[in-house]
């Protein structure tokens, strides 16, 4: 958040209604990436999910709002009271006269730590992978070309999946979608033990 989001966030309320303003997602999707672990075909929902930030939309529009408050009704303000009703260029339209005066639905935003921050590198990477249901594992190999579809079977027999991760009978420990989420011992030990093969 300090390093990424505050410098590609900066004087948002202003640019956010660009049409080049979702460039800006793409850094911070890889960012998300990177202090995760997850991999490139996560989904913008799960990542941002494990990450524990909200989507780079939703801030922005938090900030959009943020911000028309403090200047319309802030006295302290350095520009209380400075909204121009016309501007001087027809493409630029000044952020107060566009942003609505009701708060976004999920405003303010309540950003939580994700469970399982706490964790060493390995184990943290191979959660997020699992918990998310994007990890190298056998079908998805498959599905990426990296391997036949005769070569998914697990060394157990079965077909290995992302659901076959939480119930293998060689791993010693079994878990739920939900262990997963709330960063549970058992999940931990589910993580830790397939983190060898991610």
């Amino acid at each position: 958040r300090a390093l990424c989001f505050s410098t590609g966030e900066y004087a948002c309320p202003v640019w956010n209604r660009s049409s080049h303003a979702k460039q800006v997602d793409v850094a911070l999707n890889e960012t998300c990436r990177i202090t995760t672990g997850c991999m490139k075909a996560t989904s913008l929902f799960q990542l941002y999910r494990a990450s524990g930030f909200a989507a780079p939309s939703q801030r922005r529009k938090a900030a959009e709002h943020t911000e028309k408050f403090k200047q319309t009704f802030d006295e302290r303000h350095p520009l209380f009271g400075e909204f121009q009703g016309s501007s001087r260029l027809r493409s630029r339209k000044n952020f107060l006269k566009t942003v609505q005066e009701d708060p976004p639905l999920d405003y303010p935003l309540r950003e939580e730590d994700s469970a399982g921050q706490h964790l060493d590198w390995v184990t943290w990477k191979s959660l997020n992978r699992i918990r998310t249901g994007v990890a190298p594992v056998k079908t998805n190999k498959a599905k990426w070309g990296l391997i036949t579809d005769e070569d998914t079977k697990c060394e157990c027999g079965e077909i290995q999946n992302m659901e076959h991760l939480l119930s293998c009978i060689r791993c010693p420990h079994t878990c739920t979608l939900e262990n997963l989420w709330n960063a549970d011992e058992n999940a931990l030990d589910v993580a830790r033990y397939w983190a060898k093969e991610f």
